[in-house]
């Protein structure tokens, strides 16, 4: 089983967690659709979050899509929660920016977005609440291109926008005018799709614009996009095929790797124990395992601890059954493969991570530095804030 962790990333009220309950729903891994007005959604737990409908913790939804394991990393959407986002981006194989079919385009979505961009992450557009009174569409994709990125290529439509009856269709390659439509936007990276409309030969197959958008997708330099709503589940199934499809998996480690891995989050147990979530980079982490704990200091050092795990759960998809977690919380090692996520108990120095494996360095953090609109925040260090009394690695001693 392969592994791809995905971030869900957006304004606040955008729809973050309703979209995060829908997949997971739709593939499966509960038996209830929760609501966020209702206070009762897998990913937000805490007694702040089912108050006001608000997250203010990442949180982690898997899914099943045939034998991919997909990792559903819902953010906070607020800005006062950002370094949670900032952390969660240290660990993501791709990302789904959410955009309100009513409100368009909002100051944080700029900021996510930029981000991205410069980070190269492979990143879908989800437009969400087709159904709501006020819905655009062409409108609302002339502003995505315009303020967001010019590479925004729409993979579906709307049919009856901002009603009842709304749906979200997709649009097939094999129409030549789509084709060619996605083609003029693409040909900018690709020559030979670029010297095709221009020489005015026959126009690109389904099958030419398909792989260069797989692989510009991949690179971060197209960026496809699905209406939907996840309140009725349209554009859903669109969107997990994208996703499934155009982002990129986890690399596999090579085999006999030590422990490697990142800690992008942490929660409290009912006992009052500290509960690391790690992205495995490599191994498999076993009960009573040794491993030091990296981080960058206040002036910009490596600060190593030591620590011992005492406890080790896989996160796993589990079909029909609420939770979505699984393997247990046991004393064995578990086989993992790249990507898998695991809550590792017993790590009391380890904070939330931007770096993991090898010591992080400064020149490291500089090269992913983003654009302008996180510097003029409070959080204007980044990623230096969640890295210098945060970030940690995990490797074997």
């Amino acid at each position: 089983m392969t592994t791809l962790n995905i971030g869900i990333l957006a304004h606040v009220d955008a729809g973050k967690s309703s979209l995060t309950e829908r997949l997971v729903f739709d593939a499966g891994s509960i038996d209830r659709l929760g609501s966020v007005d209702a206070g009762d959604t897998q990913t937000d737990t805490g007694a702040i979050e089912r108050q006001r409908g608000i997250t203010v913790r990442t949180a982690v939804a898997p899914f099943l899509v045939g034998d991919r394991q997909v990792n559903v990393i819902d953010t906070p959407g607020h800005p006062d929660f950002i370094a949670e986002v900032e952390r969660a981006l240290a660990v993501l194989d791709g990302a789904v920016l959410v955009l309100s079919a009513v409100e368009g385009v909002q100051p944080q979505t700029r900021v996510l977005m930029r981000t991205l961009r410069a980070l190269r992450l492979p990143t879908l557009v989800f437009v969400n609440k087709i159904d709501r009174t006020g819905a655009r569409e062409d409108g609302l994709l002339a502003d995505v291109r315009r303020k967001l990125s010019p590479r925004v290529v729409a993979l579906s439509e709307v049919r009856d926008a901002g009603s009842r009856r709304t749906r979200a269709e997709p649009r097939a390659l094999e129409s030549a005018a789509v084709a060619t439509e996605l083609a003029e936007v693409l040909a900018e990276h690709d020559e030979g799709l670029l010297a095709r409309l221009v020489d005015g030969g026959e126009p690109p197959s389904a099958d030419e614009v398909r792989a260069a958008l797989t692989a510009q997708t991949a690179r971060g330099l197209a960026h496809p996009l699905y209406f939907g709503s996840a309140l009725t589940g349209q554009g859903v199934a669109a969107l997990v095929e994208g996703i499934v499809g155009l982002l990129s998996r986890a690399p596999e480690p090579r085999p006999g790797e030590a422990v490697r891995g990142t800690v992008f989050a942490i929660e409290r147990g009912a006992d009052g124990a500290k509960v690391c979530y790690v992205r495995m980079r490599a191994g498999s982490p076993r009960r009573g395992q040794r491993v030091s704990l990296r981080r960058l200091g206040p002036d910009g050092g490596v600060v190593e601890r030591a620590g011992r795990i005492s406890a080790v759960e896989v996160v796993r998809a589990t079909p029909a059954r609420p939770g979505a977690s699984g393997g247990g919380r046991g004393d064995g090692a578990y086989a993992m493969g790249g990507g898998d996520i695991a809550r590792v108990w017993g790590l009391a120095e380890a904070g939330g991570a931007t770096s993991s494996g090898t010591p992080p360095r400064r020149a490291r953090a500089r090269r992913r530095r983003p654009p302008s609109g996180f510097c003029r925040r409070p959080w204007r260090r980044w990623p230096y804030r969640a890295s210098r009394g945060t970030a940690t690695g995990c490797t074997p001693r």
